[in-house]
């Protein structure tokens, strides 16, 4: 995540970082109060497996993917180019 976060700053040109949260704490953020109690539990369940490292990481590389999506996969500065606007808009 830390790398995403240097990509996507270098890309916008300003700086962006990363700062973990844990995932107990996610069940303090307002977020869980909008969405249907089931699924944010299942968001939360999976950031803990993630952080605990039970998960696959998010810079894992499939082969799979096209097969998939049915096309090829982008790379994460590709996508940040493809919809930079959208970026600057928040």
């Amino acid at each position: 995540m830390t790398e995403a976060a240097q990509i996507l700053g270098k890309e916008l040109g300003k700086p962006i970082s990363y700062e973990p949260l844990p995932a107990s704490d996610l069940r303090k953020l307002p977020l869980g109060q909008a969405m249907e109690p089931a699924y944010f539990d299942c968001i939360v369940r999976q950031m803990e497996l993630l952080q605990a490292g039970h998960l696959p990481d998010f810079a894992d590389v499939y082969d799979n993917i096209p097969e998939i999506i049915g096309e090829n996969p982008i790379r994460f500065r590709e996508f940040i180019r493809n919809n930079r606007d959208l970026f600057e808009a928040t």
